[in-house]
C-alpha cells in the first residue's frame, strides 16, 4: 500500500480496558489508511492521536495523503516528501452546521459545493488523465468562484460567529483543497476512507471495548482483513474457510497469496 502515491487516511477511537485508568478504559486510536487504486485498508492501533503517530505509519510513503484539517496530519509531522490533500466533504460539514444561523451564506457556499459534486458524478467513468481536462475546464471556476465568495465573506463577518469558524476552516487550507485539481485520480473528500471506519463504529456499540491494548491491536489487524476483502466483494467466511483448511500447507514465501485481494485468484486455480 505504502508504495503507491496517493492514500486517503483517517483515525477513530476505540476504547480499550488497560487496568491503568481509574473507573474507565483508556480511549486508543485506531488509524486508518486507504488506498483508492488498489482497493486496500489498513488500520493500526496506537494509544494517542499524537502527530508522532503519523509520521510513524507514513514514514515510507512519498505522494498525496487526503485528511481532514487535523493537524496530526501536517507536513510539518510527515516526511516533506508528502504532501496533504484537503476534504471537501469536511469543509461542507461546517456550513451545514451553521446554515440555520446564517442560512442566505451557508446556502450559497453549500450551492456552489453541491455543483462540484455534480460535476464530478458526470465523469466518474472517466480515466483520470480525461477527467482532470474536465476538472481543470469546468470544476476550477467554480473552486475560485467559491474562494472568492469566502474571502468577501469574511470581510463582513463577525470574528466570532459561527460563520467565520467554517470560512476559516475553508481559507486555511485553501491550497490543499485546490490540489484536488492536481490529478484524476484525486477524490473531492476522504469519504471511502470513511466509510471503511462504519463497521468500528458499528463494533464499539456491540463488544463496548478492546480488553488490552495487545487486543485492540488484533482488532486493526482484523479490521484490516475482513475490510479490504469486502472492499474486493470477497466473501469473509468463504475467504476465512479456504486460510484455515489451507495456511499450514501453503508455502510461506508465498504467503501474501492469502491476503484477500489475492485469494480470489488463488481460489479458482
Amino acid at each position: 500500500m505504502f508504495k503507491e502515491s496517493y492514500l486517503q487516511g483517517d483515525e477513530t477511537t476505540i476504547k480499550v480496558q488497560d487496568g491503568s485508568t481509574a473507573k474507565g478504559c483508556h480511549r486508543g486510536y485506531l488509524w486508518g489508511t486507504y488506498s483508492p487504486e488498489k482497493k486496500l485498508v489498513l488500520f493500526e492501533y496506537a494509544e494517542s492521536r499524537a502527530g508522532s503517530v503519523a509520521r510513524d505509519i507514513y514514514k515510507d510513503f512519498t505522494g498525496a495523503l487526503q485528511t481532514d484539517a487535523y493537524a496530526g496530519y501536517n507536513p510539518v509531522l510527515l516526511p516533506d516528501k508528502v504532501t496533504r490533500i484537503a476534504c471537501l466533504a469536511h469543509v461542507r460539514r461546517r456550513f451545514i452546521e451553521c446554515e440555520k444561523i446564517c442560512s442566505k451564506e451557508a446556502t450559497t457556499v453549500l450551492q456552489m459545493i453541491a455543483e462540484l459534486y455534480r460535476l464530478e458524478n458526470r465523469w466518474k467513468t472517466l480515466d483520470p488523465p480525461e477527467k482532470q481536462k474536465q476538472r481543470e475546464i469546468h470544476s476550477k471556476p467554480v473552486f475560485l468562484k467559491l474562494e472568492a465568495y469566502l474571502r468577501a465573506l469574511r470581510e463582513r463577518t463577525l470574528p466570532r460567529a459561527p460563520l467565520m469558524e467554517a470560512i476559516n476552516y475553508a481559507l486555511n487550507q485553501w491550497s490543499a483543497i485546490m490540489r484536488i485539481l492536481d490529478d484524476g485520480r484525486y477524490h473531492l473528500d476522504n469519504n471511502p476512507i470513511e466509510r471503511e471506519m462504519r463497521p468500528i463504529a458499528s463494533g464499539r456499540k456491540n463488544y463496548l471495548f478492546a480488553g488490552s491494548h495487545d487486543g485492540a491491536r488484533r482488532a486493526a489487524v482484523i479490521y484490516s482483513l475482513l475490510g479490504t476483502a469486502r472492499l474486493h466483494k470477497v466473501n469473509p467466511y468463504e475467504w476465512l474457510k479456504f486460510i484455515f483448511q489451507n495456511m499450514r500447507s501453503h508455502p510461506v514465501n508465498r504467503v501474501h497469496e492469502l491476503l484477500p485481494h489475492n485469494w480470489k485468484t488463488l481460489s479458482t486455480t
